[in-house]
């Protein structure tokens, strides 16, 4: 289990209900459903900014949503937003 599959069970016992993303979730995490749930299934790496987004979505650490998978993670916010 990856763990954005932990925050989104996490997320899960806070709210009391199960997780079905909508399509103004991924509108407002600018994440595809395909690339989603291959995210979740860690089929794919998190880039930084989808990281971003999503902790602030889940109102989780960036840190806590970073995988060994991740490749050249960025040093600082600048860089990835370049």
């Amino acid at each position: 289990m990856n763990r954005l599959q932990v925050i989104i069970e996490t997320y899960e016992k806070k709210k009391l209900h199960p997780f079905k993303p909508t399509r103004e979730f991924f509108k407002s995490i600018e994440i595809g459903h395909r690339r989603f749930y291959q995210l979740v299934r860690n089929e794919v790496s998190l880039t930084f900014s989808e990281m971003q987004r999503l902790s602030e979505y889940f109102n989780v650490g960036i840190w806590e949503l970073h995988d060994s998978t991740m490749t050249n993670p960025p040093k600082n916010i600048q860089e990835a937003n370049q």
